[in-house]
């Protein structure tokens, strides 16, 4: 019986073995939720989570990598992480194509990221999304429903606080 749960849980648990890296500044004051994950730099099997201004070491469980595009571990041809840990440029095969993600057609993210000052960006296409500036990326991020995002305040609130005309 104890190995059918212990089994139960390893399958449904995509990721393991958490570790506290200590304070990191590109994690904000308040957790939003969801929360802030980042690549790891190097890793296609590690990532990031920030809790509490500390940024926490997570790995998934082998063969899966972190996706940044879906936020999540995910099968490799999936997850398309390229080694550096940055999200894969999008490829062609000639002839017309339709976007496979969200991602935006503009990029307000500095190229380097100043540790000391975490950077948000909002969508120009929603009231609830916004991005995280990550080795001058935009990460995809969404207020939980019924929230829009405040850039003054660089979190996510009532929609009754936060004026969008989108």
């Amino acid at each position: 019986m104890f190995l059918k749960i212990f089994l139960i849980f390893a399958i449904f648990h995509q990721a393991y073995c958490q570790i506290d890296m200590g304070f990191d500044p590109r994690c904000p004051e308040v957790d939003p939720f969801p929360p802030i994950h980042l690549p790891h730099q190097y890793e296609c099997h590690l990532f990031y989570k920030c809790a509490n201004r500390h940024i926490w070491l997570f790995e998934c469980q082998p063969p899966l990598h972190w996706s940044v595009i879906h936020d999540r571990c995910e099968w490799p041809n999936i997850a398309q992480c390229d080694p550096n840990g940055l999200p894969p440029l999008p490829t062609t095969t000639g002839g017309p194509t339709t976007p496979t993600t969200t991602a935006p057609v503009y990029n307000d993210c500095p190229l380097y990221d100043n540790p000391n000052n975490v950077i948000f960006v909002p969508d120009r296409t929603r009231c609830d999304g916004y991005f995280v500036c990550f080795n001058g990326n935009m990460i995809p991020r969404t207020c939980h429903p019924g929230l829009h995002w405040d850039q003054q305040n660089r979190w996510c609130d009532y929609a009754v606080n936060v004026p969008c005309s989108l």
